[in-house]
């Protein structure tokens, strides 16, 4: 059975995705499971992880007519099931939805902006059963529909909501200053009430200033009502390929959440690099705004670091500080990299910080043969319960000639349960590779563009994986 989702029952359930595509030099048509984005996400978003068991796929026809080089035509028709969870813990989900969708648009491009406009439909119908489950989430949505139907109640009924986005964004170009905006207004209902507008607004900005490449971001996105299925638009910080950073992943509420990001990179020659990033988000307060942050206090206490977020633990604040130092040795022998991560959330009966070092270290061997060693430390605190917990993680690993690789694998919290492994992972050709791991895994926590599981672990076993790529 599979680890996170529904078991394969029946021979038909084996496949899963297919499409056709066509395409001449002025149109382009797909037909199957539609894989489509457009602009930043924050209207249609389509994609499919199987780490955590996502797919928001429509299953219809899309279409690109090209009138010239500056401008096109695009359009899409489909239908699907959306399923997902009211809990990372469940193994299987327990919300369905269904969706009828129809979209329309048309993008602009020439040497100093580029502009995007779309009108989407929805038809969603949502069944009483997964009104039902969706009071189980903690989220504004939760809580309304607790509120409106409490427990002597007769419960809600099945719903249909006609649900209509318009979507514009543009990209502006100044020298090299690189400035993108976009916003989508969401009109919907509060289930079985009153119709509403919310809004989805995200902008960045990216310019290069003495080498120093700075990359600002800002997203607000507002629709706390409303559960979206096709819009998976920028998290808005830095995902960090650490294996211990990873497991404190902020969990991005895209239906409320307010967020700045700052990305700085310099490079100050070939064996000299540095990356510093801050980021920070909170939720708005659906009945007392008046209580929100203003921009000043948000860039002071949050994305600079230097207030105290308990003052504003109503909001579920977070934020997270990271830089590092990395580069390679003047004879280009050795591969050095000194990171540091700081992490602070406010969440529902927790309050986790935490200090994560990460380092690697690559040494090039005679003949294109390398030893590696990754290593990290992690001090983890939960502020409501004062629980600490310190955690190592360290991989060594041999590359023989680019031909194979050997690789042990600590995973260990300090005085409690420790996770070996090793694996060997072998390049048959430059796309087929298989790898053999035996050991165990930590499980956690997964996430991708804020949608989460949680992996069980992998205990005192073998994997076997084969990577054809064709």
């Amino acid at each position: 059975p599979a680890l996170v989702g529904i078991n394969t029952q029946k021979i038909e359930d084996i496949y899963d995705i297919f499409y056709f595509e066509y395409y001449n030099d002025n149109l382009q048509i797909q037909i199957g499971d539609l894989f489509q984005s457009y602009g930043s996400g924050l209207s249609m978003h389509t994609y499919e992880d199987r780490t955590i068991d996502y797919n928001n796929a429509l299953r219809g026809m899309s279409a690109i007519y090209y009138i010239n080089d500056s401008l096109d035509l695009f359009s899409m028709l489909g239908s699907n099931t959306f399923y997902s969870r009211t809990s990372p813990g469940s193994v299987e989900p327990d919300i369905f939805i269904d969706n009828e969708v129809a979209l329309i648009g048309a993008n602009y491009q020439n040497d100093y902006f580029d502009m995007h406009y779309l009108t989407q439909f929805n038809n969603q119908s949502l069944t009483s059963s997964t009104i039902t489950s969706m009071m189980n989430l903690s989220t504004a949505l939760g809580y309304y529909l607790n509120d409106r139907y409490p427990p002597l109640s007769d419960g809600p009924s099945d719903f249909n909501m006609q649900v209509l986005e318009h979507n514009l964004g543009t990209t502006v170009y100044i020298s090299d200053l690189e400035i993108y905006f976009e916003k989508s207004w969401v009109y919907h209902n509060k289930i079985e009430a009153e119709r509403i507008l919310g809004n989805r607004v995200y902008l960045s900005s990216y310019f290069s200033i003495n080498d120093y490449g700075i990359l600002y971001e800002y997203k607000d996105y507002n629709t706390p009502y409303y559960f979206s299925v096709f819009s998976n638009p920028p998290i808005v910080f830095r995902e960090n390929p650490s294996t211990l950073i990873s497991r404190n992943l902020h969990n991005v509420d895209f239906s409320n959440e307010v967020g700045h990001h700052i990305l700085i990179n310099k490079s100050y020659s070939d064996q000299l690099n540095i990356i510093f990033s801050s980021a920070c988000a909170y939720n708005h307060l659906i009945n007392n705004s008046s209580l929100e942050p203003n921009l000043g206090e948000v860039f002071s206490d949050m994305l600079f670091q230097n207030g105290d977020l308990e003052e504003y633990a109503s909001l579920n604040p977070y934020r997270q500080l990271y830089f590092e130092i990395n580069g390679w040795t003047k004879d280009d022998n050795l591969f050095y990299k000194f990171g540091i991560d700081r992490y602070l959330e406010y969440g529902i009966g927790k309050i986790v910080k935490a200090m994560t070092i990460p380092t690697q270290f690559t040494l090039k061997l005679k003949g294109g043969n390398s030893l590696s060693a990754y290593l990290e430390h992690q001090l983890k605190k939960d502020l409501l319960t004062l629980e600490e917990k310190k955690y190592v993680y360290f991989v060594p690993s041999y590359n023989h000639y680019g031909k194979w690789i050997l690789s042990l694998f600590g995973d260990f919290e300090i005085n409690e349960e420790k996770y070996l492994g090793a694996d060997i992972t072998y390049y048959i050709a430059d796309n087929n590779i298989l790898s053999v791991f035996l050991g165990s895994q930590k499980g956690g926590l997964v996430c991708a563009n804020g949608t989460c599981v949680m992996q069980p672990d992998f205990e005192k076993g073998f994997k076997v994986t084969s990577k054809i790529i064709f």
